[in-house]
């Protein structure tokens, strides 16, 4: 009876006890650039650091690749693309993410 209470008790604090590698941390975009084949871009760092305030607690950022990050279309009838830098927290390591025009993607910082 004693070692099924020990058991039970162990098993309690395990569930309790979260790894720090396993919580959520923020999306931190650096820099992001929505950009055609011909070199013509706009800056949507901002646009893209406010589709991700906020992702603290789930630690995931939906980014959407679309004309609205300018405000209308930088190059009409050619091909365009977000690319963009970010941090998972204020101290993770940099990556760099790209993603094509009409595509959404996930970011995911846990």
């Amino acid at each position: 009876m004693r070692s099924a209470i020990l058991v039970a008790v162990a098993l309690m604090f395990t569930a309790v006890a979260i790894p720090r590698s396993a919580m959520a941390a923020e999306v931190q975009v650096i820099e992001a650039f929505y950009m055609s084949e011909t070199g013509k871009f706009c800056n949507a760092t901002d646009k893209v650091q406010n589709m991700c305030k906020g992702t603290a607690s789930t630690g995931i950022c939906h980014v959407k690749a679309d004309n609205s990050l300018c405000g209308s279309d930088i190059d009409p009838y050619r091909a365009k693309k977000l690319k963009m830098k970010y941090t998972c927290g204020q101290t993770g390591a940099v990556t760099d993410f790209e993603v094509t025009e009409g595509s959404a993607y996930d970011i995911v910082c846990k």
